[in-house]
């Protein structure tokens, strides 16, 4: 099974590569300023209450 998952994970990079296109998605590497504010439970709870009173 690990095989098979290691073809097809080599599959998907050739053909990446292929396209031009990086390896690893946009939404992993960047990663927008709220994000990177926002960590905890916590803190997305208090956002979300600040925004809603606004």
């Amino acid at each position: 099974m690990k095989q098979t998952i290691a073809r097809k994970v080599a599959a998907l990079t050739k053909k990446a590569k292929q396209e031009g296109k990086k390896s690893e998605p946009k939404a992993v590497v960047a990663h927008s300023s709220l994000h990177q504010v926002i960590k905890t439970k916590e803190q997305a709870a208090l956002f979300m209450k600040l925004l809603k009173e606004a």
